[in-house]
């Protein structure tokens, strides 16, 4: 298992970050009160609550148990401002590191936890406002770590539809801030981490192909490790990261560039991944990676230098050329300079 203090360190390295069709939504980790230059708001565990000596709340409930923690909100504008709060589930990035869903969306998980005394808080400039958040676990909850977040934001005006007499269509994009406080839950009880790899599929994308790991935890207890894949054919052997695992989650970790130019078949293929305490657990996967052709069609629209050729081998024989010539027209150059005084003369 992880310790304490590994586990507060993949927290804090822990990303979050989030896009929508009409905005773009900007996630923060949960900071101590301090707002960040040019922010327009704070939320943070408010202080002298032992369970938020990190940034972020980390509660041990056992099922049945609730608790409440509170949580501070503060304008740091010269205007009033009304900010939205909102309990969130939380996943695994495609990488290893906590994900937050976006407010509104159903929850299945631990944000069914949480439940805020309100929803939403006017506040005027410099104004501070409390807001109660209760924690309480489901009577038949196992034994394990949980996570969900407490999501804070400004809610964006909706813009009005207008025309111009060109009919030229316009694109409105607004930028939105959103701060994210961590809850913890640990439910006191023997568990162990537990990773299993299902399977590793080809990925086509406009630069080649890819592929993706895909990884589960079906245990109950946070972990983080690091893994090695193999393609013996493509003489591909590969290690990877793996950041802090949500259990009860599943990703497909992406492994970028694999084949600029790949041919259909099928190719053997080898994962394995050691986590827990100092990797002393480990997750083997051995199959094979099958690239159909169909799945090649991405790639007809891009100029692809063929399998084995100079070109796909040695990529800097390009840049080897062009260089000679920036050089030899460098060179003509002074020379024609150097020409023309004695011509006048």
């Amino acid at each position: 298992m992880c310790t304490q203090a590994r586990l507060l360190s993949l927290f804090r390295r822990s990303t979050v970050a989030g896009a929508l069709c009409a905005a773009i939504l900007t996630l923060a980790w949960p900071c101590p009160a301090q707002a960040a230059p040019g922010s327009s708001f704070t939320v943070a565990p408010a202080s002298g609550q032992a369970s938020a000596t990190s940034g972020y709340f980390i509660l041990s409930l056992t099922p049945g148990q609730s608790s409440t923690q509170r949580v501070l909100v503060r304008n740091d504008t010269s205007k009033p401002i009304v900010v939205d709060l909102a309990p969130i589930d939380a996943g695994t990035t495609p990488v290893g590191g906590v994900s937050y869903q976006l407010a509104g969306q159903p929850l299945t998980k631990t944000g069914s936890w949480l439940a805020l005394s309100s929803g939403r808080v006017s506040l005027a400039p410099g104004a501070v406002r409390q807001v109660d958040v209760t924690v309480t676990v489901p009577g038949d909850a196992q034994p394990g770590d949980y996570v969900a977040g407490i999501s804070a934001m400004i809610p964006v005006k909706k813009a009005a539809a207008s025309s111009s007499a060109s009919n030229k269509a316009s694109v409105q994009v607004n930028l939105q801030t959103r701060r994210v406080i961590a809850v913890q839950v640990g439910v006191p009880g023997a568990v162990v981490p537990r990773l299993t790899i299902t399977g590793v599929k080809a990925v086509s994308t406009p630069s080649g192909m890819d592929l993706a790991i895909d990884i589960a935890s079906p245990g109950a207890k946070f972990t983080s490790g690091s893994g090695t894949i193999t393609v013996a054919s493509t003489k591909m052997a590969r290690n990877f990261p793996l950041g802090l695992f949500v259990p009860g989650t599943s990703i497909a970790y992406p492994i970028a560039n694999w084949q600029t130019a790949p041919k259909a078949g099928a190719y053997p293929t080898s994962v394995v991944i050691h986590y827990g305490d100092q990797g002393a657990l480990t997750a083997v996967w051995n199959g094979d990676v099958t690239v159909a052709s169909s799945s090649l069609d991405t790639l007809k629209n891009k100029y692809v230098p063929p399998a084995g050729t100079v070109a796909a081998k040695t990529p800097w024989l390009m840049y080897g050329l062009i260089g000679a010539l920036i050089i030899i027209v460098l060179i003509m150059g002074f020379a024609l300079l150097r020409r023309r005084p004695e011509a006048k003369s």
